[in-house]
């Protein structure tokens, strides 16, 4: 995932006739977002994009209100629907009101949607009202989100520190899934680094929901959990790869990812605690 560009423009109006044409007989008119100025939201930086195979596959557009984020469209390409994207832009949502500090995030879909009104409350969200706007009959529905934790001192140091991390997500059968990670930190978010299309990257995308451990080269009793939500986004440059390889293997050490050839694409995994637990945790 990233921010959207003005190139995007094109593909973002295409991909929103292409998500919402299916609705047009149930409303009798063109939905909202297969009419929205694209090209101005993009230049205000209230739009997001998720990106398969070099392709557009789905937007979201976050607009920053007083106290809370509104979540204006989000749409899913119909030949990316089933691998989660839409739950990774939501949990990008979320992950963007906590950066804002904003407690919650509003949303509505059309009546007529009715697929949306039975999805969102899947993904924690209820129903406030109905109403009338702009021509169209909405349901609202908003979703109270828990404060992301910040991590404390101790927490920090492991995490900025060449110490190895274990990432445990979960597969589509419900079962445990682990790796072993270098980690690096922006803020009180924890940065992991990986290849494209790993099973750790198509579990987040499903179900952003991660536990990282994290201990101390030097003393594995110093160690912390981090339990929190993940969301994935393409690593430009792969800078974050780079630099990690000269964290834990020193000078040099980000040759083998920058020397990698152009098509071989790095993510980056974004992880926000809501819970902390372990040794260097308090």
């Amino acid at each position: 995932m990233r921010a959207a560009t003005a190139a995007d423009v094109p593909a973002l109006r295409r991909l929103a006739v292409a998500a919402y044409q299916r609705y047009v007989p149930r409303i009798g008119r063109q939905p909202a977002p297969m009419t929205a100025d694209y090209l101005a939201a993009v230049e205000r930086g209230e739009v997001w994009v998720a990106v398969l195979d070099g392709q557009l596959a789905g937007l979201i557009v976050l607009i920053a209100k007083p106290g809370y984020l509104l979540l204006e469209n989000v749409a899913v390409a119909p030949s990316a629907q089933g691998q989660g994207i839409g739950g990774m832009l939501l949990a990008l949502a979320e992950q963007q009101a906590a950066r804002l500090g904003a407690g919650q995030i509003r949303l509505y879909t059309n009546a007529a949607m009715t697929e949306n009104l039975a999805y969102y409350p899947r993904r924690g969200y209820v129903e406030t009202h109905r109403a009338w706007q702009d021509g169209f009959q909405r349901v609202f529905f908003a979703k109270v989100l828990n404060v992301s934790q910040a991590l404390s001192e101790p927490v920090r140091r492991l995490l900025d520190g060449p110490n190895h991390a274990v990432l445990a997500t979960i597969n589509a059968d419900g079962s445990p899934q682990t790796s072993l990670v270098w980690v690096g930190r922006d803020g009180d978010e924890v940065l992991i680094s990986s290849a494209a299309g790993r099973r750790k990257d198509r579990n987040i995308c499903r179900d952003p929901r991660v536990s990282l451990s994290v201990w101390a080269s030097d003393d594995p009793g110093v160690y912390a959990e981090i339990r929190g939500t993940a969301t994935v986004a393409e690593d430009p440059g792969r800078a974050l790869a780079i630099a990690l390889g000269e964290k834990y293997e020193g000078p040099g050490g980000g040759d083998q990812f920058s020397q990698l050839p152009p098509e071989v694409v790095r993510i980056v995994i974004r992880i926000s605690a809501d819970h902390l637990a372990g040794y260097a945790a308090s």
